[in-house]
């Protein structure tokens, strides 16, 4: 026989899957229907709604980014450099110079064999901060964090 003690952490449990399941459903619904709609993702709404709400709606970028991602200095990040402008390789190379750090830096490229994922050498290591991904992001676009 179960007591109640034994079957209340797996109905809390079984809250916490349901609940995490509906968010997921949701997020999913939410995303595919703002790019549909306006070719926004979640992430650019979640951007324009902080910009709205802020003072004359301008906000600084470390500012914003910690809004969106805090803290986000102690997750690993890919840079996705895909949809890089020409020429912003050696631009990035000099910002990562700015943040030294331990990090890796992995950048995704599309080359004439496909996509190639190239980790940059140990002259090349960042320390993750709120600021250097405000800068990643405004040289990348939105999407250069994955």
């Amino acid at each position: 026989m179960t007591s109640a003690a034994e079957t209340r952490p797996q109905l809390d449990l079984e809250a916490w899957v349901s609940f995490l399941r509906s968010h997921a459903a949701i997020t999913r619904s939410l995303s595919a229907q703002l790019q549909r709609e306006h070719g926004l993702t979640l992430n650019d709404y979640e951007v324009l709604l902080h910009l709205k709400h802020a003072e004359n709606s301008m906000m600084r970028r470390v500012d914003l980014a910690e809004k969106i991602c805090p803290g986000e200095s102690n997750c690993p990040q890919v840079i996705d450099a895909t949809q890089a402008p020409a020429g912003v390789i050696a631009t990035l190379a000099q910002l990562i110079r700015e943040y030294p750090g331990e990090s890796p830096v992995l950048l995704d490229c599309v080359t004439s064999q496909g996509q190639v994922r190239y980790e940059l050498g140990p002259g090349f290591r960042v320390k993750p901060a709120p600021d250097f991904y405000a800068e990643v992001r405004a040289l990348l676009g939105e999407s250069a964090l994955a």
